[in-house]
């Protein structure tokens, strides 16, 4: 036994360094809690589903009178992969307490769009910047029935931002880029975009360029807490028509439960027309990475610097 107690000794001290101890277990990153809007590009282009209601109730006088407008949005994000997305929109429109007209009850322009994105900085340090960019096309399926004109007007007016989801009539198309900044817990987003309509109707002069931009501030206060401000709208550039939706500003409240439901609450204020006011809640869910996933590139990190390490040696 005496004997074998130097070869012992020997082996041991024959080990590498390396592998004299297991490296210290280290915890996976939190899940990502990022704020981001429903109306902006998403720069990490995240899978997300929304079923979105925006309601107005007002006649142009009175911001609480019987009648109301409503807009209805059916929305998708699939991810292919990280900062690549594609999107589609289903709008539907309602308006209702016009006198005898009753309820109106329509279909807006569908719409399909791609959108990509990514980090110019680090992901994990402070402050960080992304771009992100998006182009969409939206299909001539709104009613050109000259009596749903004003009804289609008065929705359209309710999705300032979005206007041409109500444009009679019209084939629309919209390029659009967006910068974020991060900064801890504040996160500060500007985006542009141009929206070209060429309208199908057949009394119509057939062109016009829209302008749109929204700006937006938010805090994640916490991991299930997000307030934000939001300031939008759009404006008629050029071309045939007078296409003017109003500037809305946006507070509201978003909630990231279970990591996966993120409903938000939100009000829209034109403080130039009392009977604009517009409510609203958003119904999203969002497929985040996996802890498992983010614990995987982590352990594939530390292996791949200890095999990079060993070969230094």
């Amino acid at each position: 036994m005496f004997a074998c107690l130097p070869l012992a000794i020997l082996l041991a001290s024959a080990t590498p360094p390396a592998a004299a101890a297991e490296p210290a277990a280290v915890a996976p990153p939190p899940l990502e809690v990022r704020p981001w809007s429903t109306d902006l590009v998403d720069p990490a282009g995240m899978s997300r589903f929304h079923l979105i209601t925006r309601a107005a109730f007002g006649d142009g006088r009175s911001a609480n009178s019987g009648a109301s407008a409503w807009s209805y949005e059916a929305r998708a994000h699939v991810r292919l992969t990280e900062g690549v997305a594609l999107s589609a929109v289903l709008p539907l429109g309602l308006v209702a307490g016009r006198g005898a007209e009753g309820a109106a009850f329509f279909l807006g322009n569908i719409g399909a769009g791609v959108t990509v994105g990514g980090n110019l900085t680090e992901a994990d340090k402070q402050p960080r910047f992304r771009l992100a960019g998006g182009f969409d096309v939206y299909a001539p399926t709104s009613s050109d029935d000259p009596i749903n004109q004003d009804i289609l007007s008065t929705v359209a007016s309710v999705r300032s931002y979005e206007t041409q989801l109500y444009i009679s009539k019209a084939l629309s198309f919209r390029l659009r880029g967006m910068g974020e900044l991060q900064l801890d817990m504040l996160t500060l987003s500007l985006e542009v975009g141009f929206i070209p309509v060429v309208s199908l109707a057949k009394d119509a002069d057939g062109f016009a360029l829209l302008f749109g931009g929204i700006g937006r501030v938010s805090a994640a206060v916490t991991p299930f807490f997000e307030p934000y401000l939001e300031v939008g709208g759009a404006t008629q550039m050029a071309g045939a028509g007078e296409v003017k939706p109003p500037l809305l500003i946006t507070p509201g409240l978003r909630f990231h439960i279970a990591e996966v439901f993120d409903p938000a609450l939100f009000v829209s204020i034109n403080f130039v027309q009392a009977s604009a006011v517009v409510v609203g809640i958003d119904l999203a869910f969002v497929i985040r990475p996996s802890r498992e996933k983010k614990r995987a590139n982590v352990d594939l990190f530390e292996d791949r610097e200890s095999r990079e390490e060993g070969w230094r040696r």
